[in-house]
């Protein structure tokens, strides 16, 4: 780059009233973009309220020096008409339609030998026609580079993405200096002054906003529009209130534009511009509680998502997993874009049948692997389970919600090992006896299942005899009525495990003296992350 000079052709930027909180490592890397590898398109992406705007101001005075003949802001959000995208650059250029000039040849002859950074604002509602201007703009001229902010990429040549992504959220429990250093928290304090001026960052208040700022993911508008409520509500009053997040998320500044005065017109903006396709599939989507890989996503969601799916990607709704290597890649949307999803779900009439598909899938998931034939001390299964817990979660409330009590006692037997693994034996207890409650009318190999499984965990665990023992009774009549030889093998260790603890030792012996009689292997787990083909 040439050396600035000191009257540029075109004025200046329009100047922020605010401090920009965080971003640094954004505008390091836009910095070494823009200047030393000269790329001639850079576009700054990511969901609605994420900060691109703000962020791209930032960047542009951070490297306006650099470019001898300024720098030129056009702002695209007004526009509902993609044939106003070039009039609309040629009237802040200054350049004069002509009857025998296409308007955009005069805008190329204006700029042909400028050194200019052209900003282009908010183009993914006319995105075709800001790629195709800045395509031509980039083709014609040479000296030019383009800096854009979309919700997704022009897909023009050239083109460099930058995703901006939410701030760094405190963790929950942090110290009060912890917390005072996260952005998302730092950008609470400053909005909640600006409405209430005794605002102060406290060891009391400081859980309750790292609360707020982990639960809202870290996006600046819906920190801002929280924060915007601390003149009638305590952090820890509008966390209690988050789980209504859509409705507490309003209303923003007046003067703010409108798909920006409440968190729900934000994300719209973006679920309105997706073909109804794609909005089947992110209405649909949503029912995932902490992600989903692409085999979920065609059960749930059919026919093959794939190509959808990226569409969703591109347009900063669903974010995929970091693990670009992985043979099963996941996804995963914001919970505040999520909750969004719900809420479109909900109107759409599909609720019921995406919740059963989804509880559908995780039940054949859990038992295609076969976890309560896992062998002892063999944790290969754990990497592709671990991922999936919120989701079986909400499937264990699925069936507890429907009263299907075979399913439930069926995952509920299955997770054990699980639940083991991750010394989640509260948890694990609650689900087990829920299931026993449920249980009466099931085939009697199930019930012996589900008893012993929750007697040997109870008993091993909790060290509550009184409890287990009855069950693992129960589990080994009913397993020597099934015909069953595993089942029984698994009846009798458990209860022998049980009996040793109680320090009933001839019990213990006799009963694992049986168990080895029986004359089956405990399977290994079938299939793997990868292989389940769950049943029509």
């Amino acid at each position: 780059m040439v050396a600035p000079v000191a009257s540029p052709l075109f004025g200046s930027l329009p100047t922020p009233r605010d401090r920009l909180i965080g971003r640094e490592l954004e505008r390091a890397s836009a910095r070494g973009f823009l200047i030393e590898d000269a790329v001639p398109l850079l576009t700054l992406t990511g969901p609605g309220g994420v900060g691109k705007t703000r962020l791209a101001l930032a960047i542009a005075a951070d490297v306006a020096a650099h470019f001898s003949d300024g720098v030129v802001f056009v702002d695209l959000a007004p526009l509902a008409d993609p044939g106003l995208v070039v009039t609309t650059v040629a009237a802040t250029l200054g350049v004069t339609p002509s009857v025998d000039r296409p308007v955009t040849d005069a805008i190329v002859a204006q700029l042909r030998s400028a050194q200019v950074l052209v900003l282009i604002d908010n183009c993914e509602h006319v995105l075709a026609a800001a790629g195709d201007l800045v395509s031509t703009l980039l083709a014609g001229c040479p000296a030019l580079q383009a800096l854009t902010t979309s919700r997704a990429a022009l897909h023009v040549r050239g083109e460099q993405v930058l995703p901006v992504p939410p701030l760094q959220a405190p963790r929950s429990g942090s110290p009060l200096p912890i917390v005072r250093a996260a952005p998302a928290a730092a950008l609470f304090v400053q909005r909640a002054r600006a409405v209430d001026p005794h605002f102060a960052l406290t060891e009391q208040n400081a859980g309750a906003v790292a609360e707020v700022c982990q639960r809202l993911d870290g996006l600046p508008l819906a920190i801002e529009l929280a924060a915007a409520r601390s003149n009638v509500l305590s952090p820890a009053a509008l966390l209690a209130l988050l789980s209504q997040r859509l409705q507490i998320l309003g209303t923003g500044p007046r003067d703010a534009p409108a798909r920006h005065q409440t968190i729900q017109a934000a994300i719209a903006w973006s679920y309105d511009l997706l073909a109804p396709d794609e909005q089947d599939l992110f209405r649909r989507l949503a029912v995932f509680s902490g992600g989903w890989t692409l085999q979920a996503a065609e059960y749930v969601a059919p026919p093959s998502p794939l190509d959808l799916s990226d569409a969703l990607v591109d347009q900063s709704l669903v974010v995929r997993g970091a693990d670009a290597d992985a043979l099963s890649p996941r996804f995963t949307m914001l919970e505040t874009i999520r909750a969004f999803g719900l809420e479109c779900l909900s109107t759409s009439g599909e609720e019921d049948d995406t919740r059963d598909r989804h509880a559908a899938f995780f039940r054949g998931f859990i038992a295609d692997l076969d976890l309560y034939h896992a062998v002892p001390g063999d944790r290969s299964w754990f990497s592709c389970v671990a991922p999936e817990e919120d989701n079986l979660r909400q499937t264990l409330e699925r069936f507890l919600a429907r009263g299907d009590a075979v399913a439930l006692s069926e995952l509920s037997s299955g997770l054990v090992v699980f639940w083991e693994t991750r010394s989640q034996f509260g948890e694990g207890r609650r689900w087990l006896e829920r299931a026993i409650a449920r249980d009466q009318d099931l085939p009697a190999c199930l019930r012996a299942r589900g008893r012993e499984a929750a007697g040997l965990f109870i008993g091993y665990h909790h060290g509550d005899d009184a409890v287990a023992a009855p069950l693992l009774e129960e589990a080994l009549a009913l397993a020597r009525a099934c015909d069953d030889p595993a089942l029984l093998r698994h009846a009798l260790f458990s209860s022998g495990m049980v009996a040793l603890l109680q320090r009933d030792y001839a019990r213990a012996m006799g009963l694992q003296a049986n168990s080895a009689k029986e004359s089956v292997s405990i399977n290994s787990i079938p299939g793997g992350c990868l292989g389940f083909q769950p049943a029509q």
